[in-house]
């Protein structure tokens, strides 16, 4: 197409945004597969309520190591981890672009309702060694991406086998 262009006005350079538009659609591309490679580890804590809820922290990480402490009204009471979980990395890579894509970093840092009794939980997501985290009180009022993300985090987690630690 360049020479085309060059063909079409004789005597006239072809113009230095067209000779850089390849080159600048493959860093867009490149920048738009890779823009969650610095999400390092995702946590997500259920903190429990007045009433039966799950008190657990699930910490998932780039690496594929996986930490879940599960403290009341879970299956598994106690410390696990899994080192070598394969699937977490492909998982992990995937979770970390849903984190991307609802727009995590622009949510705001807490959202409550107004029941009393509600469910605490407690999503962290460590990029470039910065951490972010949103804390709401009524999952029934925070913004649908987020409630998404954590599902995803509970679903990746159920997948893992865990470990106890001693």
């Amino acid at each position: 197409m360049l020479s085309v262009q060059r063909d079409l006005i004789p005597g006239q350079p072809v113009r230095r945004t067209a000779r850089i538009a390849p080159l600048l659609v493959l860093l867009l591309l490149l920048c738009g597969c890779a823009r969650d490679r610095q999400i390092t580890e995702i946590t997500l804590e259920r903190r429990g309520c007045l009433g039966p809820c799950r008190i657990y922290k699930v910490t998932l990480r780039r690496d594929g190591s996986a930490v879940f402490v599960g403290k009341q009204n879970v299956e598994r009471i106690g410390t696990f981890t899994n080192d070598t979980f394969w699937p977490v990395t492909f998982q992990f890579n995937r979770l970390a672009d849903a984190v991307d894509r609802a727009g995590f970093f622009h949510l705001a840092g807490q959202y409550s309702g107004g029941f009393v009794d509600a469910e605490v939980v407690v999503t962290t997501v460590t990029s470039s060694g910065k951490a972010k985290t949103v804390t709401t009180h009524n999952s029934s009022k925070d913004p649908k991406e987020l409630w998404q993300v954590d599902t995803l985090i509970d679903g990746i987690a159920a997948g893992v086998i865990w470990k106890r630690q001693e």
